[in-house]
């Protein structure tokens, strides 16, 4: 099956279009070629940058919370003001960090547990993956060297 891209006017493999969830077609009216070549040409300028208001941001913030974690903003938010803004593990406020404090949560149940900095985060992440420690106390333990 072919489309024409409204762009460069050629017909084309719907391979060679990107997904639109929106689009009736489910694709893009531009062909992958010309959508590339566009962004190439404008996306650093100034001008051309997309503008995103602040309803838009908190919308796809609140989408991306609720589809990874199951949670709105509002529950965030919450869990925010009950650690009064700090990292629940190291104590580390919000306003002594480089990005927001990250949604911790239990990989195997999902269950949200609270909010970390990412560094704890990355932390936690290390210490829950059992065969890792093992292998890292077994380097330690053995002076740098795995036997």
């Amino acid at each position: 099956m072919k489309k024409k891209c409204t762009q460069c006017k050629k017909k084309k493999d719907l391979s060679e279009f990107y997904k639109k969830q929106h689009a009736k077609d489910g694709l893009t009216y531009w062909c992958k070629s010309c959508h590339n070549s566009w962004n190439r040409e404008h996306y650093h300028k100034p001008e051309i940058k997309r503008k995103i208001s602040k309803k838009q941001k908190e919308y796809f913030r609140n989408v991306k919370l609720k589809q990874r974690y199951g949670i709105t903003i509002k529950d965030w938010d919450r869990m925010f003001v009950e650690q009064e803004g700090c990292c629940a593990m190291c104590g580390k406020h919000q306003s002594k960090l480089d990005i927001s404090l990250c949604v911790d949560h239990n990989h195997k149940t999902g269950k949200v547990r609270g909010l970390l900095c990412q560094q704890c985060n990355a932390k936690l992440a290390i210490v829950e993956d059992k065969q890792f420690c093992a292998i890292a106390q077994r380097y330690l333990d053995n002076g740098g060297i795995i036997k």
